[in-house]
């Protein structure tokens, strides 16, 4: 694993990743043939364009050959704003050799290379914030792999303010091995039938969250009864989706990769209470941040909104009465609980508030 000039911004608008094409050759060429690059990145290799177009084509096409193996490799060129400043990559940690085997280490394993290539952006601070982004949004693995040169202090240091722990060292090859468990993190939005717990999902799986909303768990036997919206759900119909939901959040606990954001309407009662309880269990069990978030919203606002005729399509309650019969929202008592007001809110704009409130609870 290769690092070259990273920092430590204190604030970063906008880092994106954007993935490596054919037109970001010539900056491939000037960056690897710049000194601070050269000093820990191929340093034998007098880069031309043929010897980029050779090495970096097929990383273009996602992918590398490893003895006549094509296997997976994702490229992508940093970029602040509007400008490409870096180069970062992403591989499974076992599919290509390595001077030494890596023994005794983590099945779902990533390993990546990044440097910065221009120059002026150098120690200005903003090495383990691109790395953070880049491992929450782009990291298909429960762990992640670094072999920086053990001469490469800054390396080691930036690697550790991002979460990596000394693992070995090869004084062999002069590498220093880290790990880093990747970050996931569990959304619970609470907020009562017709809030948009729903469509603020669908907003949050646009930045890597997979829904698990609770028609997810419910549908399949509001289906088998028919559920118009209207009628009361029989006990013996609760006690099936309980079921559903057991399995479902066993299988979560476990798969340890993804983030995840579920939706419940939860009153204050002991049911009720034992369904959020099991959900915050799950999010600790797989070692996730969680982030417990309750909409509120005015009494005008939610009528017309449960009212909406395409709920009754998703099987979901379109009865007002839903709001003005309902019991007490359940009340959270958590570290990270979030109460936000969605009555003037549209979806994409509650979802960014959440992920403004993720990221300050990361900070």
């Amino acid at each position: 694993m290769k690092i070259v000039g990273l920092f430590d911004l204190t604030s970063i608008i906008n880092i994106t990743f954007v993935p490596l094409s054919e037109s970001h050759f010539p900056l491939l060429l000037k960056w690897l043939e710049a000194p601070h690059v050269k000093s820990w990145w191929d340093q034998n290799t007098k880069w031309t364009p043929e010897l980029i177009q050779q090495k970096y084509g097929d990383y273009v096409k996602g992918y590398k050959l490893e003895n006549g193996t094509k296997k997976p490799i994702n490229a992508f060129i940093i970029c602040i704003g509007e400008n490409p400043i870096g180069y970062i990559q992403v591989y499974n940690a076992y599919d290509f050799s390595r001077s030494k085997p890596l023994n005794g280490l983590p099945k779902s394993l990533a390993a990546f290379d990044i440097f910065i290539g221009e120059e002026s952006f150098l120690k200005n601070g903003i090495g383990t914030k691109v790395m953070n982004q880049f491992f929450e949004n782009n990291i298909d693995y429960s762990y992640i792999f670094a072999s920086p040169d053990s001469k490469n202090i800054a390396a080691i240091r930036a690697y550790e303010k991002t979460g990596f722990t000394k693992i070995d060292e090869q004084p062999d090859t002069n590498e220093v091995w880290m790990i880093k468990r990747k970050s996931t993190c569990i959304i619970y939005l609470v907020g009562n039938p017709g809030t948009g717990k729903y469509t603020i999902s669908e907003e949050l799986s646009k930045h890597k969250f997979i829904v698990c909303d609770n028609q997810l768990i419910n549908n399949p036997i509001f289906t088998l009864l028919n559920y118009d919206g209207f009628s009361k759900i029989p006990e013996i119909g609760w006690n099936a989706i309980g079921h559903m939901r057991n399995a479902v959040l066993d299988f979560i606990s476990t798969e340890q990769n993804h983030n995840y954001v579920l939706t419940n309407c939860l009153y204050e009662n002991e049911g009720d209470r034992r369904c959020y309880s099991q959900v915050e269990s799950m999010a600790l069990k797989r070692g996730s941040l969680f982030v417990p978030v309750k909409l509120l919203i005015s009494e005008e606002e939610n009528i017309k909104r449960i009212t909406e005729p395409s709920r009754r399509a998703k099987w979901k309650s379109i009865d007002p009465q839903d709001v003005y019969q309902r019991e007490q929202l359940i009340t959270i008592e958590h570290p990270h609980l979030l109460e936000l007001d969605v009555t003037k809110l549209l979806p994409g704009e509650a979802a960014e508030k959440i992920l403004a409130h993720i990221r300050k609870l990361k900070s």
